[in-house]
């Protein structure tokens, strides 16, 4: 349904296009998923491994929406099945037991990036 040329879905559209989220993540209903407003912030963190340690080499923050987090909470099966490694860490935030950091490293794990999500 389109109203003012925004998209707006209701409950049952947003738990068909997010089936995964939904149901490994249930308090993710908790978010507007009415709203193409920001809900956050994402801080994204690339790091390379040198001999045992990892190394910090990009930062990045931006603003981020129910949309954008949801794509990404839906992205970790894939990768999984790619063949890197998807770590999701959940804890209680303003939105609810929801994931608020995701760890995903390549499938030669030489790099990695860290996903920091902040409601």
């Amino acid at each position: 349904m389109y109203v003012n040329s925004k998209m707006y879905m209701n409950y049952t559209e947003f738990k068909k296009k997010y089936p995964f989220a939904t149901k490994e993540y249930p308090d993710t209903m908790s978010l507007p998923f009415n709203s193409d407003k920001f809900i956050g912030s994402m801080t994204k963190t690339k790091q390379v491994k040198k001999g045992s340690r990892w190394i910090n080499t990009e930062e990045e923050t931006k603003s981020i929406t129910t949309v954008f987090y949801m794509n990404t909470l839906e992205a970790v099966p894939f990768f999984r099945n790619l063949g890197g490694s998807e770590t999701v860490y959940k804890g209680y935030t303003i939105m609810g037991y929801i994931p608020y950091k995701i760890i995903s490293t390549s499938p030669a794990r030489d790099e990695r990036y860290i996903y920091e999500f902040c409601f």
